[in-house]
């Protein structure tokens, strides 16, 4: 069983997302950054290798009201859960 992703912190600069989260223990984990706007499935935003906290996200557009959530998938492939859902509108 993979650990829980640690709290997601977004803030917004430039026109982008700044999705962060504490250090994950285990090198080897990647975790998947899920993008969704309401009312839609999520969608994969982008990934960070292990060791990385941080994630920026400029596929999003001024205005909209965007939720992240996060998942951690080990070396053989196998995700854990996601992440509670955080929000932030773009301005």
């Amino acid at each position: 069983l993979l650990p829980p992703t640690p709290g997601i912190r977004i803030t917004q600069s430039d026109g982008a997302v700044y999705i962060s989260w504490g250090q994950m223990q285990d090198e080897d984990v990647t975790v998947k950054i899920s993008r969704s706007e309401p009312g839609t499935k999520p969608v994969l935003a982008g990934t960070a290798e292990g060791g990385s906290d941080f994630f920026i996200d400029k596929n999003v557009s001024k205005g909209k009201l965007y939720f992240y959530q996060l998942s951690s998938v080990n070396k053989n492939n196998k995700e854990g859960a996601l992440s509670e859902k955080v929000g932030i509108r773009l301005q």
